[in-house]
């Protein structure tokens, strides 16, 4: 009866373990799953990320263009208000060459201006998406990688104290069999019968020492592969 009742708590301490980790099993698997979410998320930001930037610079692209248009809108416009201040105040061709091109100079400069701050802003913006999203990738595959840490660790100390209570086990059940073996032999000597022996060996090999150490070796086999 000892070898029984110590044989069911063991079984109930083993269960008890084995809600634990499945309980830790659970907690690793939903901060992993909540880490690949946001690396998702992340990656779908940096995608629209990059699809802003890719519009800004087609937009930046149709700016050259329109200012290439305007160049030659304006070197249009310069050789008509050449002719007409030359026709009109009858000034000669070099005044009146001289005063459009200073005032088409000006235009360029106002136009040149204009497309430089664009730049400068599409880089600025660029720069700074790419700084944000680089240290969130930074911090995501730090916790990444601390979650798959703590799992394997958690899962090396678990394997270490099942090996460690398996062996204790297996070493209570193997002394309560040899001690419940020593009685027996000693209630033999007593009674003095030769025929005893083979019943006790007949007993022997419905041992339930013997059985309840096979049951806890079948039963840390069977919870191995946790």
């Amino acid at each position: 009866m000892d070898l029984m009742k110590e044989y069911s708590e063991l079984l109930q301490i083993h269960e008890s373990m084995r809600k634990e980790l499945e309980e830790t099993r659970e907690q690793l698997a939903k901060l992993l799953n909540g880490a690949q979410k946001s690396w998702e998320e992340l990656t779908l930001k940096h995608q629209d990320t990059i699809g802003e930037l890719g519009q800004a610079k087609h937009e930046l692209e149709l700016a050259k263009t329109q200012l290439a248009e305007t160049k030659e809108n304006l070197i249009a416009e310069k050789e008509k208000h050449m002719k007409r201040l030359t026709a009109e105040s009858g000034l000669g061709q070099q005044d009146a060459s001289q005063a459009a091109e200073l005032e088409f100079a000006e235009d360029l400069v106002k136009l040149r201006r204009e497309s430089m701050r664009e730049m400068e802003r599409m880089a600025w913006v660029w720069a700074r998406e790419k700084e944000r999203w680089t240290r969130e990738r930074a911090h995501l595959q730090q916790a990444l990688a601390l979650a798959r840490d703590e799992w394997q660790l958690e899962k090396r100390q678990e394997r270490k104290e099942w090996e460690r209570e398996r062996h204790e086990w297996l070493n209570r059940v193997a002394m309560l069999s040899g001690s419940r073996g020593d009685d027996e032999d000693e209630e033999d000597d007593d009674n003095g019968d030769g025929s005893g022996g083979d019943d006790d060996d007949d007993d022997d090999d419905d041992d339930p020492a013997s059985g309840a150490a096979g049951a806890a070796e079948g039963l840390f086999r069977s919870f191995s592969s946790f």
